[in-house]
C-alpha cells in the first residue's frame, strides 16, 4: 500500500488562499504522480464531498477524499501549509495540513475504508499527530508510508 503515496504528492510550505486552493494543489500532485488523470474532474468530485460536510477531523487536520471514476490509482497525498486555512466555515475549524484520499469508483469499498482505517489508527495518537504536524516534508513522507505498510 505504500506506493499509493508518491514523493511528489507530498506538498510542503503552502502558502494557500484558502481550502479550495489547498484542494486543488493536492489534485494536481495526484496527477503528477499519476493516480488521477483530470485535475479539474477530480477537485469538482473532492468539493462536492466537501459540500456534503466538511472533512476537518479535528487536531488542525483535514481529510479530503474523493472515491470517483477520476480516479486511475487509488493515492494520497499530503499538505502542509504554511498558515492554517479555514476548513470548516460553519465552525472556523482550520487545518495546518490535510491528507486527500482519492479512490477509484469500483475500490470504494474496500480500498478506501482500508486507508481510513490505517490512518486513523495512527492519527488518534497525540504523538504521531505532533510528529505530522511539525514535519518536514522527508518525514512526513516517511510517517505516511510506514502507515501504509502497516497491516
Amino acid at each position: 500500500m505504500s506506493s499509493m503515496l508518491d514523493r511528489k504528492a507530498v506538498l510542503y510550505g503552502i502558502d494557500a488562499a484558502d481550502k479550495n486552493d489547498v484542494l486543488y494543489r493536492m489534485a494536481e500532485a495526484l496527477k503528477e504522480a499519476g493516480k488521477i488523470e483530470d485535475v479539474d474532474a477530480f477537485y469538482k468530485d473532492v468539493q462536492a464531498r466537501e459540500q456534503i460536510a466538511p472533512t476537518a477531523i479535528g487536531f488542525d487536520m483535514g481529510l479530503p477524499h474523493g472515491k470517483t471514476d477520476n480516479v486511475m490509482e487509488a493515492g494520497i497525498a499530503f499538505a502542509k501549509m504554511s498558515s492554517p486555512v479555514v476548513w470548516n466555515p460553519e465552525t472556523g475549524e482550520e487545518a495546518k495540513v490535510a491528507i486527500m484520499l482519492a479512490v477509484p469508483e469500483k475500490e470504494a469499498g474496500n480500498t478506501h475504508l482500508d486507508l481510513l482505517a490505517k490512518l486513523s489508527r495512527r492519527l488518534i495518537h497525540e504523538d504521531f499527530r505532533n510528529e505530522l504536524l511539525n514535519s518536514d516534508a522527508d518525514r512526513a513522507y516517511d510517517l505516511l508510508t510506514e502507515t501504509l505498510e502497516e497491516k
